[in-house]
């Protein structure tokens, strides 16, 4: 049977999510630990064994003969007498030790991108969405829709969703075989939604559950199929987000992208999918190298490439974002673990995606660009080409990516300004 791989990710949370479900309804225990590889699940194992780090023996004289006499003559040179080669054991707490501070390290640079996001990015586009809803207050405008393809929600976040009052923001489908409730027993798609409820607070999230654990069989992409056709035919979602992957193009697969990408006056749904996580080991898998998707990129926290990014793709989509130790959750200031991986990377790229998409319409509808006297007030839809447009706008340079940093322009604080900024990017032939 041929495995596809699912562009999982890292948990770094010691507490897990997982509720997995026994068929008569009840709880039962599992541990699940690790992610996808190549052909099935990739267990993260660490390892434990102590290292060995050799002290240099101290180097001896060029010519030394083999008598005592020799080695007593060695012994007065300045290099000091002959001693034994001894091992310096290194204990394995010590190891982890300097990995916790390592981890602590991208931990923090992660904290310090997630406060940018806030208040660079989304606190500067409330405030210019407050002015434009004081000035057309009657405005009646269908709310962004982002659909993610993963592994469901658990019961904890459900009930989350259910006490904050969030349940027509969350919408939850299972298009797996006999499992109609969507539960979440990997704990990826609790984690990404948790993500988008604090990143894209506009949108409206359909969470569709295409499998039950953290790979794809081949007998399986036909709830890949399904579940894209739902999504954009039914549920008329603007925004796709797919973390899977395989490494072989899938006709069925492509055939519902490329449909997908001919919606909306051919001006497309707005895709993205994960790079991967395999380095250069592996190219970047199928859909994220489909020209009518958007390729996301890993990084951590200060921009720079994340060690586990595949090689670059097509020098054109070369979007990269935070990608490690993301914190999830903004539900009741929820802290619960981190995580690293493309995934996360696609995810939060879409966030901005989503937000940015809500912007637009409102200040359109608000006529926000009719001063401007420009060709943007006959744009009444951002697609694939104009978003590629607005993410090169709010990109800078940086380990051969386009690094995207939303806040450099959302908060410049003048709505006239930005708007006359996103205006003159989609005019041009970037």
């Amino acid at each position: 049977m041929v495995g596809y791989d699912v562009n999982s990710d890292s948990e770094d949370s010691l507490e897990s999510e997982h509720e997995p479900i026994n068929s008569d309804g009840s709880e039962a225990q599992a541990e699940v630990t690790g992610s996808p590889g190549a052909s099935g699940p990739n267990v993260a194992i660490t390892d434990t064994k102590r290292q060995v780090e050799p002290i240099k023996p101290t180097r001896r004289p060029s010519i030394v003969s083999n008598t005592q006499q020799g080695w007593e003559k060695a012994a007065r040179t300045e290099q000091g007498p002959r001693r034994t080669p001894t091992f310096r054991l290194q204990r394995a707490g010590d190891l982890q030790d300097a990995e916790e501070q390592l981890r602590s390290a991208v931990g923090e640079r992660a904290d310090r991108w997630l406060d940018y996001y806030e208040s660079g990015f989304l606190q500067p586009l409330q405030g210019f969405l407050d002015t434009v809803n004081y000035v057309a207050d009657d405005l009646d405008i269908r709310p962004v829709k982002l659909a993610i393809f993963s592994t469901g929600v658990n019961k904890h976040l459900l009930r989350e969703i259910s006490h904050h009052d969030l349940r027509d923001k969350v919408k939850v489908r299972s298009f797996v075989h006999d499992d109609h409730e969507a539960y979440d027993n990997i704990g990826i798609g609790t984690k990404v939604t948790r993500l988008l409820l604090g990143l894209a607070p506009s949108a409206e999230i359909h969470v569709l559950k295409v499998t039950s654990e953290g790979f794809i069989q081949a007998s399986q992409v036909e709830q890949i199929v399904k579940a894209v056709d739902y999504a954009v035919v039914e549920a008329q979602a603007d925004i796709l987000c797919m973390g899977f992957g395989f490494h072989q193009r899938d006709s069925e697969v492509e055939r519902v992208i490329r449909h997908a990408a001919t919606r909306n006056s051919g001006r497309g749904v707005i895709m993205f999918a994960a790079a991967g996580n395999e380095g250069g080991n592996r190219p970047v898998p199928y859909p994220a190298r489909d020209p009518n998707v958007f390729c996301v990129y890993s990084t951590e926290g200060f921009g720079n490439s994340s060690p586990f990014s595949p090689s670059l793709l097509d020098p054109r989509d070369r979007f990269s974002t935070l990608g490690e130790e993301v914190r999830f959750g903004r539900i009741a200031e929820d802290t619960r673990g981190t995580g690293s991986g493309s995934t996360f990377s696609a995810t939060i790229a879409a966030a901005m995606a989503a937000e940015i998409l809500n912007w637009w319409r409102r200040c359109h509808e608000a006529r926000v660009f009719h001063r401007l006297e420009s060709s943007a007030n006959r744009i009444d839809y951002i697609g694939m080409e104009e978003m590629r447009k607005i993410f090169q706008l709010m990109s800078v340079e940086r380990d051969g990516f386009r690094y995207l940093t939303p806040w450099m322009l959302f908060g410049d604080g003048d709505i006239s300004q930005v708007a006359s900024k996103v205006v003159y990017a989609l005019e041009s032939g970037w």
